[in-house]
């Protein structure tokens, strides 16, 4: 095992990726520790591979193992500033501190006042909590929101489409997406998609209270029941009746059990819509390589590329980028053979999006990848299917051909999307109940 590295900015890794997320917040707090403890560059890396889940990094039962005695106090004053760092800290998160804890039988006195300690720390770090960072909208947005309140959306898309500077037209449209992001429009927008999100949490949070009463009911019953069965058997039960009630206990030991899980996912679901209700939530979804990860760097602007994720191909976490009220959220991919843990990771993010953004390709559509709609369908999630055109263009020759007619490639002609267009709607009308939702055609490679 690595000896030359920091065992506890390291636990402080694992823990950020522990619910599945990667945040930007999240991002910008390590880097914010890795300068206060002057991580170097062993450290770095062995973090890297721990954020890109790459095969050979540092597990995290290797860190609990090799972390030295006197670090300790310093890896869970760490840990536990990281499990803050997105707002919210998961119960996948909590349970990690309580096995570390557990694990170096580490007094849980000290641990509370570790714990109030780094909850200070992390307020400091974050500034004001739960406020969004607002970028001030440029002169150029600001003109263009002007001439589009006179002269009107239609007849400026004429304007610019006179332009004869392509240059000049992608920095125009750079204005007119800034000024569409911003403002009094849209802060409403957002604010009416918040005030939806309390009410769906209002109307779940009586469902949940109103479900616990009723299987609190239901237990008491079956103790009462069971109760009785004691009673009546006397002291001296015969052989079979002993093993009735001790069946009976067993099963409502169970239970119990499964109704305690139960409410604990629910409640879980109710904190994850919290967490994203200031927010309006789009994840990208799709099978692996269709072209979530390049869609999320070009709509981002490759604001991910510094954290190291991209070691790997296949995206392992679900990557949060937050931007203007806007959550973007990158996922692993869904219906790959022996990718179940994977899909669980991409599965947890469903119940916090707003609208789901499911890509597909032109080329090797399988069933499975469509069945995951029923999920969607389930939980009522809203859908927009992003067509990633795999049409080669690194050769010469074909890239010259798709300059002359970029349009080309996009046709609706049956040589061209038209079949894909059929077969996707056919597909999604079995499992996702409709087909009446936009499909987008776009060329991921190109973009």
């Amino acid at each position: 095992m690595k000896a030359n590295v920091n065992y506890p900015y390291l636990l402080a890794v694992h823990m950020v990726c522990a619910d599945g997320q990667l945040h930007q917040k999240e991002h910008l707090g390590l880097k914010s520790l890795a300068e206060e403890f002057r991580i170097d560059d062993a450290t770095q890396a062995a973090a890297d591979a721990i954020l890109s889940q790459a095969d050979e990094h540092i597990s995290l039962n290797a860190i609990i193992r090799n972390t030295p005695l006197p670090l300790r106090s310093q890896a869970l004053y760490m840990a536990s500033l990281a499990s803050l760092l997105d707002d919210v800290v998961d119960r996948t998160e909590e349970q990690m501190l309580e096995g570390v804890i557990s694990s170096w039988q580490f007094d849980p006195n000290d641990f509370a006042k570790i714990k109030k300690d780094a909850r200070h720390h992390a307020l400091n770090m974050q500034g004001t909590k739960h406020q969004v960072e607002r970028e001030n909208i440029s002169t150029g947005a600001k003109i263009y929101k002007g001439l589009e309140n006179v002269l009107g959306q239609r007849l400026l898309d004429q304007v610019v489409k006179g332009l004869g500077s392509e240059s000049l037209k992608e920095r125009v449209d750079n204005f007119r997406i800034e000024a569409l992001l911003s403002g009094p429009e849209y802060d409403k927008a957002i604010e009416e998609c918040r005030i939806v999100g309390l009410r769906d949490i209002e109307v779940a949070d009586n469902s949940l209270a109103a479900a616990t009463n009723a299987l609190n009911n239901v237990r008491e019953m079956l103790e009462r029941m069971l109760s009785h069965l004691e009673t009546k058997a006397g002291d001296k039960p015969a052989q079979d009746t002993r093993e009735i009630i001790r069946s009976l206990k067993e099963d409502n030991a169970q239970i119990g059990k499964m109704i305690d899980l139960e409410l604990l996912n629910i409640k879980e679901v109710q904190i994850k819509k919290r967490r994203a209700m200031n927010y309006y939530t789009i994840a990208f979804m799709g099978r692996s390589k269709a072209g979530k990860s390049t869609l999320h760097a070009v709509v981002t602007g490759g604001g991910w590329d510094q954290i190291g994720v991209g070691l790997l191909n296949t995206t392992r976490l679900n990557r949060v980028y937050e931007w203007n009220s806007i959550r973007i959220i990158d996922t692993p991919g869904i219906a790959a053979p022996g990718g179940e843990d994977l899909q669980r990771v991409a599965e947890s993010i469903i119940d916090e999006a707003d609208l789901v953004c499911f890509v597909v390709t032109t080329d090797n559509q399988k069933p499975p990848e469509f069945e995951f709609l029923k999920q969607l369908r389930e939980k009522g999630k809203p859908i927009l299917v992003l067509l990633n055109v795999k049409e080669e263009i690194n050769h010469p020759v074909r890239l010259k051909r798709f300059l002359a007619n970029p349009d080309r490639p996009f046709s609706n002609d049956a040589d061209r999307l038209g079949g894909h267009l059929v077969r996707i709607r056919r597909d999604a009308e079995k499992h996702y109940g409709t087909s009446k939702f936009p499909i987008v055609p776009v060329h991921l490679l190109a973009g």
